[in-house]
C-alpha cells in the first residue's frame, strides 16, 4: 500500500519446505499414474469437448468441474471417461508419448 512516502518493499515469497515439495511431487506422480490408466495407443479415441451444464467431477483427479467450464468426454471402444481441462492436457501429453514409444518400438 502506498502511503505517500517511500514505497513499501515487497515481501519475498514464503519458502517451500521439502515436505510440501515432496507432497506436490507425490500428488503429481499419483495423478500422472491415474491418467496413464486412460491411455490406449492401439485405438484413436472419440473426444467431445463441451461446456459443463451441471456439477460433475473429473474421472482422473476427482475434482469438481464447475458448470460453464470445459469438460472432455473421451471414448474408446471399451472405456468412456470425463476429464477437466488440466487432466485433459496431461492425458493428451501421455497419449502422444505413448504413440511415440509404440512407433519407435
Amino acid at each position: 500500500m502506498y502511503d505517500g512516502g517511500m514505497p513499501t518493499p515487497m515481501k519475498p515469497p514464503a519458502p517451500v519446505s521439502m515436505n510440501e515439495t515432496d507432497e506436490i511431487d507425490d500428488a503429481s506422480q499419483h495423478l500422472r499414474a491415474r491418467i496413464q490408466w486412460f491411455v490406449t495407443a492401439s485405438e484413436v479415441p472419440r473426444v467431445i469437448a463441451t461446456y459443463s451444464m451441471a456439477p460433475k467431477s473429473c474421472d482422473a483427479c476427482k475434482k469438481p468441474i464447475p458448470p460453464g467450464s470445459v469438460e472432455y468426454d473421451i471414448g474408446f471402444s471399451t472405456l468412456i471417461f470425463r476429464l477437466d481441462a488440466d487432466c485433459y492436457a496431461l492425458w493428451t501429453a501421455e497419449m502422444l508419448r505413448s504413440s511415440t514409444k509404440s512407433q519407435t518400438a
